[in-house]
């Protein structure tokens, strides 16, 4: 296959979406450009500086933003995974796709969030117009061509098949404070960034170039989240790589899916099961030494 699209998408007009691009040949990827909002992703594109600090919201120009991902990456896009709530029908509240999926990872930690008719409403349904008016088709089953596929992905369930996980893990800046309760700040950072590390080095053997998207001297709880956003687009665009490959699943019914990749689909390297092994120790002894304290308080 050719170019993968991955969106992070806001479920309103107002909020900002990360955005990646891959071109993936012979099973291997390689990051062509990533930006945490639809806007800076075009600027990208024509050779302007990305604003980092206030990504901008607002509703996309996506017949833009398609043409801005031909230019970099020298061909149309195949495929556009999005992480937002897609349907053939109005969403007004949870559907059989999120229901699915949260049957099977929510075990995990990893159910759905619930649709409402406000998030994503009218501005989900508008935004999934965009692309279909632009030749892409909503794809549900299987048995539906992958060609100019728009898909609808869920990052967290990725990383739950990807890496063999059995717990959810606790990458968002915005759940930090549910993650681990009652730490500071600047733990919190540490802790993210140590999440962050092997994630990205894990995905990084899949994915060249992507070791570049935290820079080391981004230590503001806000400004991780701009690069918390790509590394989902990342996330969304890798499974848009598998669905074409047929290595993903759809959870849902004919008018809405959730694509997720198929268990042992991805034969882990040595090298991605010792990072997975150094995190899980870490996140154990975070647990241990957050359930200390509490005890302390508590006595």
């Amino acid at each position: 296959m050719g170019l993968a699209l991955g969106i992070d998408a806001a479920w309103t007009a107002r909020g900002s979406s990360g955005v990646a691009l891959l071109e993936c040949t012979n099973h291997r990827c390689r990051l062509i450009a990533y930006a945490p909002s639809y806007a800076e992703f075009i600027n990208f594109s024509n050779a302007d500086s990305v604003d980092w600090r206030k990504p901008a919201g607002g509703r996309p120009d996506v017949s833009q933003l398609l043409k801005a991902a031909k230019s970099l990456g020298g061909a149309p896009v195949d495929v556009v995974a999005i992480d937002m709530p897609m349907s053939r029908i109005e969403i007004s509240a949870r559907r059989p796709a999120d229901d699915a999926v949260s049957c099977v990872f929510g075990k995990y930690g990893a159910s759905t969030h619930s649709p409402t008719p406000e998030r994503p409403g009218e501005f989900g349904a508008w935004l999934t117009q965009q692309f279909l008016d632009e030749g892409f088709s909503l794809r549900t089953d299987q048995s539906q061509p992958r060609q100019a596929s728009l898909i609808e992905v869920y990052p967290s369930a990725a990383l739950i098949r990807l890496m063999e996980i059995k717990k959810r893990l606790p990458y968002k800046v915005s759940r930090s404070g549910r993650y681990w309760k009652k730490t500071s700040v600047a733990e919190r950072i540490k802790r993210l960034r140590t999440v962050w590390g092997p994630l990205i080095g894990f995905l990084g053997d899949e994915i060249a170039g992507l070791e570049e998207t935290v820079p080391s001297d981004v230590q503001r709880l806000n400004a991780m989240k701009p690069h918390e956003d790509v590394i989902d687009a990342v996330i969304s665009a890798y499974v848009g790589v598998l669905f074409v490959n047929g290595m993903t699943e759809p959870h849902g019914d004919a008018d809405s899916a959730i694509w997720v990749p198929k268990i042992g689909g991805m034969t882990l390297r040595a090298e991605q099961t010792e990072r997975l092994s150094t995190l899980a120790r870490d996140l154990s002894a975070w647990e241990l030494a957050d359930a200390a304290r509490r005890a302390a308080c508590n006595q």
